[in-house]
C-alpha cells in the first residue's frame, strides 16, 4: 500500500521567502536539533531554535504535536513532542499527518528501523549521487505492508521503548563522565 493512501504528506516552507516583521509574533524553526530532541536523543547541551517574528503565517508550514517529521536530507524522522508544537516547518522536512489506519509510532518506527523502507531508500540513491536526499514524491510513492493495528501498537511500544533505554544508557554515561572528572579535578 503506498503511504500517500494512507496519510496526507506535506513538504514544508521555504524559509528564505518569508519576510521578517519586528512587530509579528515570535515563532521557531523547526531544526536537526529538534529533530533529535524529538527523536528521544540525550541533548548534552542546551539547544537554542532560531526565532523568526512574523505577522502573516497564512503561507508557512507549522506543525503539530504528534506529526511525523521526514528530513529530506538525511532521511531522519521523528514524531513532534509537545515542546515543538507551532514550530515553522523549513523547506528540507516535510510532515505526515492525518494518520488513520496506521498508528504513528508504527510508522516511524517502520521508517526509521524497517528493512522494506530501508530497501527503498536504497533503491532511491542508486544511481544518483551518494547524497540520500528525498523529495516529497518519493515519500509518497513508498509502499508499505501493514500489520494489523494490535501489531503495529505492539512494536512501537518496543520501538520506543528501546529509543527510551537508549537515552538513558547514553544519560548514564554523560553523568558517570561528569562524576569522574569532578573526583579527579
Amino acid at each position: 500500500m503506498k503511504l500517500e493512501s494512507l496519510l496526507t504528506i506535506e513538504s514544508g516552507t521555504l524559509v528564505s521567502r518569508l519576510t521578517s516583521d519586528p512587530t509579528g509574533a515570535t515563532y521557531y524553526l523547526y531544526d536537526q536539533a529538534a529533530l533529535g530532541e524529538d527523536q528521544g536523543k540525550y541533548m548534552e547541551t542546551a539547544t537554542m531554535h532560531k526565532p523568526i517574528q512574523l505577522s502573516d503565517i497564512s503561507k508557512v508550514q507549522s506543525i503539530k504535536q504528534g506529526d511525523i517529521v521526514i528530513n529530506l536530507a538525511n532521511t531522519e524522522s521523528a514524531i513532534v513532542s509537545e515542546q515543538h508544537d507551532g514550530f515553522i516547518l523549513p523547506y528540507n522536512y516535510c510532515k505526515l499527518t492525518g494518520f488513520s489506519d496506521i498508528d504513528p509510532d508504527f510508522l516511524n518506527y517502520w521508517l526509521t528501523e524497517s528493512v522494506e523502507a530501508a530497501q527503498q531508500l536504497k533503491a532511491i540513491s542508486q544511481g544518483a549521487t551518494l547524497v540520500k536526499k528525498l523529495s516529497v514524491h518519493q515519500i509518497k510513492e513508498f509502499t508499505i505492508t501493514l500489520p494489523p493495528l494490535e501489531k503495529q501498537q505492539r512494536i512501537a511500544k518496543v520501538y520506543k521503548a528501546s529509543i527510551r533505554l537508549k537515552y538513558l544508557q547514553k544519560q548514564k554515561s554523560e553523568l558517570l563522565s561528569l562524576l569522574l572528572k569532578q573526583v579527579l579535578d
